[in-house]
């Protein structure tokens, strides 16, 4: 995965999605989070949204 241009990867099924990218991001949030899905992990990624980052869902 990482020969693909992943950073880091992150298994939201087993830790807090929110938690888990404020703490990637130093408690900035993430500029831009992609969630073509949406569902019960959506507002965790939108509340980890860095203040004026953009949610594209």
């Amino acid at each position: 995965m990482f020969q693909h241009g992943a950073d880091t990867l992150l298994d939201y099924a087993s830790e807090d999605l929110r938690q888990r990218l404020m703490g990637l991001t130093d408690g900035k949030g993430a500029d831009v989070v992609l969630d073509p899905i949406g569902g019960v992990y959506a507002e965790a990624a939108l509340r980890a949204t860095a203040w004026r980052g953009r949610y594209l869902g």
